[in-house]
């Protein structure tokens, strides 16, 4: 019973293992330790924010993110902004790393 329990526990400690390295939960949280500008969006989480085009420049900044629900994008007027559109129900001309292409489904605009 003894080795049955803690084959288990064994288990569980290697599914939660690859469950962590799979998601954005290190990514995520060395950006926000090491980079002042960048930010989990409020809609989103450290575990599903998946950044899809980061800054250039030299800050690493996101410019176009995805999670399960939404995808993101940098405002152009306000640095400290972003438009969020759903991804259920998105047109066949829709990219996700082109913001111009969400005109009519943007859900809003906020800021962090």
């Amino acid at each position: 019973m003894a080795l049955a329990r803690k084959s288990l526990i064994g288990i569980l400690m290697i599914a939660g293992t690859i469950a962590l390295a799979r998601s954005n939960l290190f990514a995520n949280t060395y950006l926000l330790l090491t980079e002042s500008s960048f930010y989990i969006p409020a809609e989103s989480s450290i575990l599903s924010f998946q950044v899809l085009q980061q800054n250039s420049g030299s800050g690493d900044w996101w410019l176009y993110g995805v999670d399960g629900t939404y995808y993101y994008a940098q405002s152009d007027g306000d640095p400290r902004g972003y438009h969020l559109v759903e991804k259920s129900g998105l047109p066949a001309d829709f990219e996700p790393l082109d913001h111009t292409t969400w005109t009519g489904k943007q859900n809003s605009v906020a800021s962090h």
